[in-house]
């Protein structure tokens, strides 16, 4: 090339495209557009407008604003501003606390979007972390620090709710893109304003004439399983044997136990059962036994008894107070009875 010196500090190469002044490096393209500028400063802090960039001291461009990518190096900030697409064709590294950031706004204060380093990849909103993956310990968390996921398992974030549909849960939606309304399955966990911690596992029918179920099964190793069911008609299913908790009622006086049949009181639910025999002598107190207070019913329940004197068989009513109490109704114990009991009744 031909070099035209017009003074001791610029030079221009041919057809002016390329050229150097006391300002720094430039470079048009045959159209006249901007392709390279290194701005080299004027001593006094001044800058330069270049390629549709503000140049500072230092700063190079390499492409044009207008045409739609460049490459910016801004000096004073020690940063690199790319318009358009990066293709690396071989791994990179970021060395020392680099970290890569996609989005707008500073990390951990107005950050909305990414920010990649060596120890996480966190996803901000307004700076708030919403998902984060620790290099660190191997955990992801997500929604805003409610979900945690690491060595020890799922945690979810406890809330404060009335009802599983407004509580952090494990849900399962018709459509997963689109979950909307109610979940079909939940399994809810949440403390009340009344200080319960709530665990509700429950399925939603579909339409009223269609059915919801909510199942507990246990199966052994050769298969055989055993079911707990409740559905959205409200009846209760299981192929298991109940465990009912029971208790031995207080007898009355001259009342005792039949030996291998003693009296005992034993509940499910809602549900009480009174069963066995007792034994009256002397004079026997018309209560024949009280019950513990967690079977005692809400209002006064009867029922029939069977009385045995001698030879003779007689059923007899005996009534069930609110304070447990179980006394003869319209007649007299005496001597020799055998009361035998088989009562069962709703608290």
């Amino acid at each position: 090339p031909v070099f035209a010196e017009s003074s001791t500090w610029q030079w221009r190469a041919g057809q002016n495209r390329l050229w150097s002044d006391i300002e720094g490096l430039w470079m048009f393209n045959a159209s006249g557009s901007a392709v390279i500028g290194a701005y080299a400063g004027d001593g006094a802090g001044g800058t330069k407008s270049w390629g549709g960039r503000t140049l500072g001291e230092s700063d190079v461009l390499i492409g044009d604003e207008g045409r739609g990518g460049f490459l910016h190096w801004d000096d004073s900030a020690a940063s690199l501003l790319v318009s358009g697409a990066i293709e690396i064709a071989e791994a990179s590294n970021f060395a020392g606390s680099g970290y890569l950031q996609i989005g707008t706004g500073t990390k951990d204060s107005t950050l909305d979007g990414w920010n990649f380093a060596a120890g996480e990849i966190v996803g901000q909103e307004n700076g708030v972390d919403q998902v984060v993956l620790s290099a660190t310990d191997g955990s992801v968390r997500a929604g805003a620090n409610s979900v945690l996921l690491n060595v020890d398992g799922i945690g979810i974030q406890q809330d404060l709710a009335e009802a599983p549909i407004q509580a952090t849960s494990i849900s399962w939606w018709e459509d997963i893109n689109a979950p909307t309304g109610n979940p079909t399955q939940t399994i809810s966990g949440f403390y009340t304003t009344d200080f319960k911690n709530r665990l509700v596992l429950g399925a939603r029918a579909p339409s009223d004439a269609r059915l919801a179920e909510t199942r507990l099964t246990a199966t052994k190793n050769n298969g055989t399983s055993f079911l707990f069911q409740i559905d959205s008609d409200g009846y209760l299913t299981t192929d298991a044997d109940f465990t009912l908790t029971a208790a031995a009622p207080t007898l009355g006086t001259n009342w005792a136990h039949r030996s291998g049949d003693n009296l005992s009181a034993r509940y499910f639910a809602n549900v009480v059962n009174v069963v066995g025999i007792i034994d009256g002598s002397s004079t026997p107190s018309s209560t024949l036994a009280t019950l513990a207070a967690a079977y005692r019913p809400s209002k006064r329940r009867f029922g029939a008894v069977i009385v045995v004197n001698g030879s003779t068989a007689t059923m007899r009513r005996v009534d069930i107070e609110t304070d447990g109490d179980i006394t003869a109704q319209n007649w007299t114990p005496a001597n020799g009875d055998a009361v035998l009991f088989e009562l069962t009744y709703f608290l």
